[in-house]
């Protein structure tokens, strides 16, 4: 819901740091599925349990690819304190993580409501820029 609170109201970079928190929870989620519960990596971040869900082979490689891929390009980037998302960026990171949470959620058991809001906010997003 921030996401979307703080896309609507042009405070880009906080939908920026908002997004990467929902596909943090998703990944830990998508991590504790297909290690059938085995400790998370330390720490949990995305590039971590991107790596270890590679180094152990587990869960579909794409997903490890594509989060390996959206942490280096484009989460590592906004921690960094002088980084500043535009409108356009904060769209498309939206986007990107709409994408690699649809990757993953076929993995999980159980979707957790946040992660069914997030991809109703991203759809509701999608359909008012059209």
């Amino acid at each position: 819901m921030e996401t979307g609170k703080c896309l609507a109201f042009e405070l880009h970079t906080a939908c920026g740091f908002h997004t990467f928190r929902v596909v943090e929870a998703v990944a830990r989620k998508c991590w504790d599925a297909v290690s059938n519960n085995k400790p998370r990596p330390n720490p949990q971040s995305l590039g971590t349990i991107a790596r270890e869900l590679e180094k152990e082979k587990l869960g579909d490689d794409k997903v490890a690819q594509a989060l390996r891929q959206l942490t280096s390009l484009h989460r590592n980037p906004l921690a960094h304190p002088e980084a500043i998302l535009q409108a356009d960026e904060a769209g498309a990171i939206v986007g990107l993580a709409r994408s690699v949470i649809s990757m993953m959620l076929p993995q999980i058991p159980d979707q957790l409501p946040t992660t069914t809001a997030f991809t109703q906010i991203a759809d509701a997003l999608s359909a008012v820029r059209e």
